[in-house]
């Protein structure tokens, strides 16, 4: 309990040096409660056995001031009904689950797990309303994977080091890496969903002629793929790897410039690279991959299948409520998040997932084909997070378990994906001097105005290197 008021009391005073400092002190402090989601720190609530994080709790006070701020969408708009409808129908769903569960303590967690996922979306789809603000939530994110990915190399070197109350808790697996995650896996899949970002990012710096920025994100991109390897999870490594393939190709086919030319030039390097961590991790990657326990879990994880599949024909549905499948098979879970989605919240939960997914997917087809160089980009990345996601969760349920984090996650980045298409179109440069044109701004103050959003587009790269006048990102 100590250890967790001093950690309170730190994060505390660090939000406060934050808040006094920044220009946009909300903003900072979203980029903040992002850093810190996947931190263990908590305070223990009995009546649904589950922590109340901190995180959690500054997301909440994000969501009461973001009805104070200006600008803010228009009311409806703020809460983007098609996730909205979604989550609610969710709630329904855990509440039917719950009214027949055998657990009913673990079955309200569902409850909880939904409200909070959906004010980490609300709080990041509101907290990006002009194209500056693009910047906060994808600090959040990197600082987020270079901390973890730092922390998961000094894990898997030194099998006994821990931070303490962030990163106490742990599965067991003393041989992986997990960050400050409960398991490997989760940890494996956070990071993988977040790698391509920075992988974009490094292409829009590169275009944009800002080395400093490039080599960053390069950092935060080599960070985060030390950690994915660390922790060794099997699924996240072959859905990040297809992911990456997929956004190679589509760079080298469908770029015909100055990023086609890069990545031609940056074959040799990453191939170099690459053989220099075959000669130190070959042995390890190889035998996780095709050795080790692989038979064995293959064995068992088809007969969880099978007992899951069964658990479903009894319980259609609602399933057997959130958290409860142990009261019902042996297992404590089946390593299938589809599955598990079936089991638990029945096939009620497993369409809305679904439908929560064609959200997300729909949102990255708009941002893809965006004018907006910079939307197309992040928008690519999001695919490739979307790959990986689907990917890895055939093998891994991390997603469905609440104390992974991993579902606040997706939720956020569902929230990140929604609010660029909206920030695309509404600060779209065409439209902004339509619009000015009809309020009959004259052409030098108009001049002005298109300088100011050229610049807050370009802000969202960070500053640095060689300045170019006839760059842009638009």
């Amino acid at each position: 309990m100590v250890k967790q008021l001093i950690y309170i009391g730190i994060v505390l005073i660090v939000l406060v040096i934050v808040y006094f400092r920044s220009r946009e002190p909300l903003k900072a402090i979203l980029t903040a409660s992002i850093i810190i989601t996947p931190w263990q720190g908590g305070l223990w609530m009995a009546s649904i056995a589950q922590d109340l994080y901190l995180s959690t709790i500054i997301f909440f006070i994000l969501f009461v001031l973001s009805f104070f701020e200006k600008n803010q969408r228009r009311p409806l708009q703020r809460f983007y009904i098609p996730v909205l409808i979604t989550a609610l129908f969710m709630l329904i769903g855990c509440i039917f689950s719950a009214s027949n569960a055998v657990n009913q303590i673990q079955a309200n967690r569902g409850i909880y797990s939904f409200v909070e996922r959906y004010l980490m979306f609300y709080c990041i789809y509101n907290g990006v309303r002009k194209p500056s603000d693009i910047k906060y939530v994808l600090a959040g994110f990197f600082i987020s994977i270079g901390f973890q990915g730092a922390l998961a190399m000094i894990q898997f070197k030194f099998w006994s080091f821990t931070i303490g109350v962030i990163d106490e808790r742990d599965a067991g697996d003393f041989w992986r890496a997990n960050g400050t995650f409960f398991h490997a896996n989760a940890f494996g899949m956070f990071l993988a969903i977040i790698i391509p970002l920075a992988y974009r990012m490094i292409m829009v710096a590169y275009r944009e002629g800002k080395k400093r920025a490039r080599n960053i994100y390069i950092l935060v991109f080599v960070l985060g793929v030390g950690g994915l390897v660390t922790c060794q999870n099997r699924g996240s490594w072959i859905g990040f790897s297809i992911a990456m393939v997929a956004l190679f190709i589509v760079d080298m086919v469908l770029d015909r410039g100055k990023i086609r030319r890069y990545l031609t030039r940056m074959l040799i390097p990453l191939g170099v690279l690459a053989f220099i961590g075959l000669l130190f991790l070959g042995d390890l990657l190889q035998k996780r991959m095709f050795e080790s326990d692989a038979d064995i879990q293959i064995e068992n994880r088809t007969r969880q299948m099978e007992e899951s599949k069964a658990l479903i024909a009894e319980h259609p549905w609602f399933g057997v409520g959130y958290q409860n499948y142990r009261e019902h098979i042996g297992w404590e879970f089946v390593h299938n998040v589809y599955l598990l989605i079936a089991s638990e919240l029945g096939y009620w939960g497993l369409t809305c997932f679904i439908i929560f997914m064609a959200i997300w997917l729909y949102n990255i087809i708009r941002g893809s084909l965006s004018n907006n160089y910079l939307i197309r980009n992040l928008s690519l990345g999001l695919g490739a997070s979307l790959i990986v996601f689907l990917i890895a969760s055939i093998p891994g349920p991390g997603y469905h378990l609440l104390g992974s984090k991993l579902g606040n996650h997706i939720w956020m980045i569902i929230g990140f994906t929604a609010a660029l298409n909206d920030v695309g179109r509404r600060y779209d440069p065409k439209k902004v001097q339509a619009f000015y044109r009809r309020k009959g701004v004259s052409d030098q103050n108009l001049q002005q105005h298109m300088n100011q959003l050229r610049q807050q587009w370009k802000s969202v790269v960070i500053s640095g290197g060689l300045k170019k006048q006839n760059r842009r990102i638009q």
